[in-house]
């Protein structure tokens, strides 16, 4: 982690990562930032993406390196009733937007 900071982010939290840096600007790598934490240390976070919403989650993780995160989004329990429709329709964008993707590259 950069300057020494602690992550706050716990085990079982919602977050939406956007990178520190530009990444390829493939949908399912942006699916891939987006989903329920795992573990966390001292490197960076494992990461569960969402499946279909924000109740399912695929069966697989993916690890998010400290330096890659530039700006989290934490989804608290109690903020996930508000958060609900926006989640779902940020998830099924993308996965819409992934599907598409690999369509065209065949």
């Amino acid at each position: 982690m950069r300057n020494g900071m602690r992550p706050t982010v716990t085990k079982d939290e919602l977050v939406v990562i956007s990178p520190s840096k530009p990444i390829e600007n493939e949908p399912l790598q942006r699916h891939l930032l987006r989903g329920r934490v795992e573990t966390v240390d001292g490197e960076g976070l494992r990461l569960r993406p969402f499946a279909a919403d924000i109740e399912t989650f695929q069966d697989y993780d993916s690890f998010v390196p400290w330096s890659m995160v530039g700006l989290m989004t934490v989804i608290t329990e109690q903020q996930v009733p508000r958060m609900r429709g926006m989640l779902n329709d940020m998830i099924r964008r993308d996965l819409r937007d992934a599907e598409a993707f690999a369509a065209a590259r065949g």
